[in-house]
């Protein structure tokens, strides 16, 4: 069985896999989360809490997007590579991001 994502809590605390595109929930409220890698096309999503994180192990760039929940239509995407850290949430791609590259990579690439 291949292990298809990581979810970690709390972010702050937990290192993040090496070779993985994550998202985490930096604001203080529950969201709807989706990681797809840009190599292979996988998305996955999940209800985020304050402080967790959302992780596709085989990817290391791809789209991160947040929701109000599962069933919303607008919200937050970006393109990512490493990991991207939502501070703010607002509705209609007006949200506030934080990036982090992977290891041996820049945000920009």
């Amino acid at each position: 069985m291949q292990l298809r994502h990581i979810l970690l809590s709390p972010f702050l605390l937990v290192p993040l896999p090496a070779a993985a595109l994550c998202v985490g929930n930096g604001t203080a409220n529950s969201l709807y989360f989706t990681v797809e890698g840009a190599e292979t096309g996988t998305r996955v999503g999940a209800a985020l809490e304050a402080g967790e994180i959302l992780c596709l192990p085989e990817s290391r760039k791809g789209v991160v997007a947040a929701f109000e929940s599962s069933s919303s239509i607008e919200g937050c995407s970006r393109l990512a590579a490493g990991s991207a850290l939502l501070l703010a949430y607002g509705r209609f791609d007006r949200c506030t991001w934080a990036s982090h590259p992977g290891r041996g990579e820049t945000a920009g690439e």
